[in-house]
């Protein structure tokens, strides 16, 4: 009988589990297009929930890598293309949430001290772009980038100083005054967070 996810949390350690999750994936990646996430399940013997629910772990979690993710979205989205006629836009969609989380829950994981150095290091240089910084610090996007740019705002790791120079540098990108004002706005609720953080630490 096919397992559950449950049973596999009960038969392995979290390494194991982690392993073969890994696993998994990587045989639905790189197996030939006429092999679906049911096959893959069966050879495995899991259920396709389960086989899901280790495909979000394994995304959310970081446990495979951006390659790996990027390679198990692209044969999904095909398939999915390929199955019926135009349904890659809600593939693309899921994938696209699963990608998010995943960067969130990284983002997480990164100390402080290092959000700090990060966003000094952009606020400094206004000239070099968000990308050198991803490639710098071995980031997984553009949007880790971003997403510690807030955390760095936000919780109060950097000085008002560097908050001012990144906020600088973030508005001198737009042109369009449309863009740039909608941008203050984001700015405007970070400060905001950052003053209701400042004051819930004082008390």
């Amino acid at each position: 009988m096919a397992r559950t996810y449950t049973q596999l949390e009960k038969e392995k350690s979290l390494e194991e589990l982690k392993n073969f999750e890994i696993h998994v994936l990587e045989r639905y990646a790189t197996s030939d297009f006429s092999v679906s996430q049911a096959d893959v399940a069966r050879d495995n013997n899991i259920t396709e929930s389960c086989f899901v629910r280790i495909k979000e772990e394994a995304i959310i979690n970081g446990y495979a890598s951006r390659e790996l993710v990027e390679a198990v979205r692209n044969k999904a989205v095909t398939k999915s293309e390929r199955r019926i006629q135009q349904s890659g836009g809600k593939c693309i969609l899921y994938y696209e949430r699963l990608i998010k989380q995943r960067e969130e829950f990284l983002v997480t994981g990164i100390p402080k001290a290092q959000i700090k150095v990060i966003a000094e290091d952009i606020a400094n240089n206004p000239s070099s772009p968000i990308k050198d910084f991803k490639m710098k610090y071995n980031l997984e996007s553009c949007r880790m980038v971003r997403l510690i740019l807030k955390i760095a705002i936000v919780e109060n790791v950097v000085s008002d100083e560097i908050m001012e120079l990144i906020i600088k540098r973030s508005l001198d990108l737009y042109s369009d005054e449309t863009l740039q004002d909608r941008a203050k706005k984001v700015f405007d609720e970070f400060r905001k967070e950052r003053e209701s953080n400042k004051n819930s630490q004082i008390k």
